[in-house]
């Protein structure tokens, strides 16, 4: 096919038609069909499978946001997408765990910066504990801290099963990844 004298590849029959299969593109192709729901979308990518660079590099951290400024765009984000991100996990059979961070502080004169991380991760939203050293020995007998630490409640996922293919949810409209020809 020609348009304006440039030989033009092939045509997808699609609303919206995103390039590039990894967490970029696939988050926006999501995004799309659960904002407008009967939206066709076409996700292109020239790899033989989705995510396999970067994306597929993640190490499957779902991070707390706890270090991050409160009231900043990535402590908002940090909290939000870790929400959304163990709902999605949960609504596509996702394995996951919600296993919690352990922030210790091994000496006394590194307990002001432990609680300003208490602090920093109560006002962005975290359910945030310090911990005694009876408390860190349940979750981690090896390590040894000052009299408090504290512990943020992030997780990970395991994303396999949805790179190979989980099916659509019904109702969400259709999104279609191709390998272009």
């Amino acid at each position: 096919m020609q348009y304006r004298g440039w030989e033009v590849g092939p045509v997808f029959d699609c609303d919206v038609l995103v390039i590039g299969g990894g967490i970029v593109g696939l988050s926006t192709a999501y995004a799309l069909t659960r904002a407008a729901p009967g939206t066709r979308v076409t996700v292109l990518e020239k790899e033989h499978a989705l995510a396999r660079h970067q994306t597929g590099r993640n190490s499957g951290v779902i991070h707390s946001g706890i270090y991050y400024r409160p009231g900043s765009l990535k402590a908002r984000f940090a909290v939000e997408g870790a929400a959304e991100m163990v709902k999605f996990c949960a609504e596509w059979g996702i394995p996951y765990e919600v296993t919690g961070k352990l922030v210790v502080a091994t000496a006394r004169e590194e307990l002001p910066r432990l609680h300003a991380l208490v602090q920093r991760g109560r006002e962005n939203g975290i359910p945030v504990r310090e911990l005694g050293p009876a408390q860190i020995s349940e979750y981690e007998p090896r390590v040894r801290g000052s009299p408090r630490s504290t512990s943020a409640r992030p997780g990970s996922a395991t994303t396999g099963r949805w790179r190979s293919g989980s099916p659509r949810p019904p109702g969400r409209g259709s999104c279609t990844a191709r390998r272009p020809p």
